[in-house]
C-alpha cells in the first residue's frame, strides 16, 4: 500500500468518525432541547458528546495542518 493510499484511507476514517460524532452530539442536544424533564446524567451526556466533537474537531484540523503544511 502507497502512501497516498493510506492517506485516502486515514481521511475517509476521519470523515466517518466526524460524521458519527456529529450526529451523536446533535441527537443529544435535540433530546435535550424537546425533553420536559431533564436529569443531570443527560446534562452531562450532552457536555460529553460535545467535547468529544470539540476535540474531534480540533485533532482533524492538526491533521490538516500536517499533511497540507498549513500555518
Amino acid at each position: 500500500m502507497r502512501d497516498t493510499e493510506r492517506i485516502i484511507m486515514i481521511m475517509r476514517y476521519v470523515y466517518v468518525c466526524d460524521s458519527f460524532l456529529k450526529d451523536e452530539y446533535l441527537n443529544k442536544l435535540d433530546n435535550y432541547t424537546k425533553s420536559n424533564n431533564t436529569y443531570i446524567e443527560e446534562i452531562l451526556e450532552l457536555y460529553r458528546a460535545k467535547i468529544r466533537y470539540e476535540a474531534f474537531k480540533e485533532f482533524c484540523h492538526n491533521i490538516d495542518r500536517i499533511l497540507y503544511g498549513w500555518q
